[in-house]
Parts: structure tokens; sequence; C-alpha cells
């Protein structure tokens, strides 16, 4: 019986530790509510699929825009208009081809700044260099996810999205 417990107990710490942290947090200038999530890889776990990025982004950041898009998007850091964006990709398109990168290691920590031309909405929020990855997911109705980590998913984040639970 003690056996089955302690193996019960493990299995459930397995599950739960497999989940990004969320917390939902009000935007700082565009009203409304932002689920955010966190994600933390320790080096020694790094494999082919997972690669840590702290150890690449020196105080720079990189944000990839996660889900089926078809949309303009104008993105702002320090609510300084840095550029305007369209993004067309479909679930199984690379991440890679639909990100941005911005920052270096003696700029201030920056907030930053989305808003989606086609859905009317934004969010903003301000960044964290323990953090330099950012995956960004956008709903029909308009509700934000944004994803912290410290490492790329090179396996394309199919593993890593819980639709139920990303909006």
């Amino acid at each position: 019986m003690k056996k089955r417990t302690i193996i019960l107990f493990l299995i459930i710490l397995s599950v739960y530790s497999c989940k990004p942290k969320e917390n939902i947090v009000k935007n700082v200038t565009c009203g409304g509510n932002l689920k955010v999530e966190y994600e933390w890889l320790d080096l020694d776990k790094e494999d082919k699929n997972h690669i840590v990025a702290n150890k690449y982004f020196k105080g720079g950041f990189t944000i990839y825009f996660v889900s089926e898009y078809d949309d303009l998007f104008k993105l702002y850091v320090n609510n300084e208009f840095i550029i305007k964006k369209e993004i067309s990709r479909t679930e199984d398109d690379e991440i890679f081809n639909s990100g941005f990168s911005f920052g270096k290691a003696e700029d201030s920590i920056p907030i930053f700044k989305v808003e989606s031309i086609n859905k009317k909405s934004c969010f903003d929020v301000k960044l964290n260099r323990k953090y330099p990855i950012l995956y960004v997911w956008l709903a029909d109705n308009g509700k934000w996810t944004i994803r912290f980590s410290n490492f790329i998913h090179s396996d394309n984040l199919k593993a890593c999205v819980n639709e139920e639970k990303t909006y």
C-alpha cells in the first residue's frame, strides 16, 4: 500500500511539474486582463527540441507568434512604435518564421506592446531578462496568452500548446 502511495505521488508530481505556471495580470495600458505563463528549463535538461536561450541571448528578447494568424500587428517597445508586421501562418508553420527580436544588455528592461489590427486587441507587459523568449497566442475572441520562457522550442510547440487552457 505504501509503495502505491509513493508511486501515485510521483506521478502527480511529474504531471504538475510539466505544466507552465500561470497568472492573470492586468495590461499596463491596453486595459483588460492577460493570461501569463512562465516556463523554465535548467541547462542540464536541454535536448535537441528544447534549447536554453539564456546562454545565447545576451540581454535581448525574441517574441514568437504561435498559433494561426492572418493579421497585421503593430509592435512597440517602451511605448515607441518599432514596426508594423504582417503575420500569416498556420499551426503547422515554423514559429521561427514569425518572430521579432530586439534589445541589448545595456538597454533598460522594456515594456513590450502588441496591437492586433484585425482583432482590435492589444497587450502590453514588462519583460524580464530571466525569460528572453516570449511566445504569444491570440484567440479568435481577442484574448491573449503570453508565455515567458528561457528556452526555445525547436519542436514548434506542438506538444506544449493545450488549447482548452490557453484561452
